[in-house]
């Protein structure tokens, strides 16, 4: 079964939903990979706290994992992926741009921008 089946078949047990063909076409669209709370509260027409609470639910179900990853502020590149609740190291390294010289630094993890989304455990 594709993958946007069974989390639809998923979600609209929790939330009914109003129009269930053009939502399944939005959601075969979305990447099961990198699912956004957004994602969610925009498909479905929901606040970002039901989206969220929906995103959880999914977790603790199995349904999805959660994901966070540190972006260093010079390139947006990823420092860092968590995966789950794995702990996070106080540094990590970044390019920092001196000039024409690109450099490696430590940054403070907690100076790094967190984004967080969620990824489709396909089974």
């Amino acid at each position: 079964m594709q993958w946007y089946k069974r989390f639809f078949q998923k979600i609209s047990d929790l939330v009914p939903t109003p129009d269930v063909e053009s939502t399944a076409i939005i959601l075969s669209k979305l990447d099961p990979h990198h699912i956004e709370v957004e994602n969610i509260r925009s498909l479905l027409g929901i606040s970002h706290r039901a989206a969220r609470t929906i995103c959880e639910t999914a977790v603790s179900r199995g349904l999805f994992s959660h994901r966070v990853v540190l972006v260093c502020p010079d390139d947006d590149s990823v420092a860092y992926e968590v995966r789950d609740s794995r702990p996070i190291p106080e540094t990590l390294p970044c390019s920092h741009r001196d000039g024409d010289d690109i450099v490696r630094v430590e940054v403070p993890s907690g100076s790094l921008q967190r984004r967080e989304f969620y990824v489709f455990n396909e089974r």
